[in-house]
């Protein structure tokens, strides 16, 4: 049986350093890089700009190996690649369909992609589909945005899964 294309699954943050970092990492460590390719970028990347220390240390802590990682800006290239294009905010979303138009349909944000709608506020019973930034916060605030991020890619695993099986 021929060996099927793998998914490409673009992470997309503000800058580039939290959380479209862990979501690619933890994804890459996670999944069949046979049958899920990912990568990230920033809206507002810029190459000079630190990973925060907190990031490779959880990433180090849980497990999910060494991060090699350089802050890299959206560019078309990386929206002709990716199948699908996960952003954490909404105005990620709003900014990828004014510069890159023809990418409707394949982005949405990471949380509504991946759970579904299942994940609703536990005070109000809103559904909120964000992942709020961290950068500047404690370790505290990056470890719960990590699992934040880290449960959203157990499912989109799950849900990816069915479709890249021969």
């Amino acid at each position: 049986m021929a060996q099927e294309k793998p998914v490409h699954i673009l992470f997309v943050c503000t800058g580039n350093t939290c959380r479209s970092v862990m979501a690619e990492y933890l994804l890459k460590a996670l999944s069949d890089p046979k049958a899920i390719e990912t990568a990230s970028v920033g809206i507002a990347a810029n190459p000079h700009f630190p990973i925060p220390s907190a990031v490779p240390q959880l990433l180090a802590e849980l497990g999910y190996g060494s991060l090699d990682h350089t802050p890299t800006r959206l560019e078309k290239r990386h929206m002709e690649w990716a199948d699908h294009v996960l952003v954490m905010e909404e105005f990620h979303r709003d900014y990828i369909l004014k510069h890159y138009p023809e990418s409707k349909g394949r982005v949405h944000l990471l949380k509504e992609f991946a759970l579904e709608g299942t994940r609703r506020n536990g005070s109000t019973g809103e559904i909120y589909f964000g992942v709020a930034d961290p950068i500047g916060s404690s370790d505290d605030v990056y470890r719960i945005c990590f699992q934040e991020i880290k449960e959203s890619i157990l499912a989109l695993i799950k849900k990816i899964k069915p479709r890249v099986q021969p």
